[in-house]
């Protein structure tokens, strides 16, 4: 379309405009305002299913409770941006593990040739790994396994992944037999990104959560308690979920998305 065509559009939208223009006191919100009370009502059932998976929760994790009920959002350290904060915990996280087949697993890797090649062994995590090709988030290390996790406070479509081309470069040329690339994010359209799968930190939140009961005998609960934290950061700061105490005003209507994430949480 030209700039000519485009005036005449634009004009054209502009008289349309004038010509049915009414004033905010002619208007009829009735309809609207039914939407709101019909979303409030479903609302508040969902907030006391919360309630329900939250005690469910509890009782699973006693004596620690579920990550959503310790607010960690105040703290500067853990403030969304911080990508640095979120990989130098979860770097923590994966080293406390001694099964490199929980690591790969929670990590959303389900290939049975690849667990295989790692099962009972402990995985090498290192952070922050400088190459020719950039420098590495995560880099996990094993015999013949090499993973590469890059990390993103926000969904793949928002992020810069223009670099992952040349982190799968480093990665094919890896000798490893099998290689993993990974991108942590908030959400993704697609299923690749320059050869990175990506993994929501909803799943990451998920798989530890369902990890913790049964990590907490492994490395005690002090520890199990820092994994929890971290989980309840990214599910306050990241995934933007709230607890049915802080659903005030219009913030009840999105209590839906919490809703939903801890359903899956017990899901099969």
């Amino acid at each position: 379309m030209n700039a000519s065509s485009s005036a005449t559009v634009l004009r054209h939208w502009a008289d349309l405009y004038k010509s049915k223009r009414i004033t905010p006191a002619a208007a009829d919100w009735s309809a609207a305002q039914r939407l709101v009370k019909a979303a409030l009502r479903d609302a508040d059932g969902a907030m006391a299913e919360i309630r329900v998976l939250l005690d469910r929760s509890n009782n699973s994790l006693f004596p620690l409770c579920d990550p959503l009920l310790t607010d960690l959002g105040v703290h500067r350290w853990l403030r969304a941006e911080r990508e640095e904060a979120y990989s130098d915990w979860l770097h923590w996280i994966l080293d406390q593990i001694d099964d490199a087949e929980g690591v790969l697993r929670l990590l959303g890797v389900s290939d049975d040739q690849v667990i295989n090649c790692c099962r009972k062994k402990k995985l090498a995590v290192s952070r922050e790994v400088v190459t020719d090709k950039g420098r590495f988030d995560l880099l996990l290390t094993c015999d013949n396994f090499c993973m590469i996790v890059e990390l993103k406070t926000v969904s793949a479509e928002k992020a810069e992944t223009g670099k992952q081309s040349r982190y799968s470069d480093w990665l094919s040329k890896h000798p490893a037999k099998h290689k993993v690339a990974t991108l942590l994010v908030a959400a993704a359209q697609d299923k690749d990104y320059w050869g990175f799968t990506p993994l929501l930190w909803a799943d990451l939140c998920t798989n530890l959560r369902r990890l913790v009961p049964s990590l907490k005998e492994e490395i005690g609960l002090s520890k199990a308690a820092l994994v929890l934290a971290f989980v309840g950061a990214v599910e306050s700061n990241l995934l933007h979920l709230i607890v049915p105490e802080e659903a005030v005003g219009s913030r009840k209507l999105v209590v839906g998305r919490t809703l939903q994430h801890l359903r899956n949480n017990f899901s099969n």
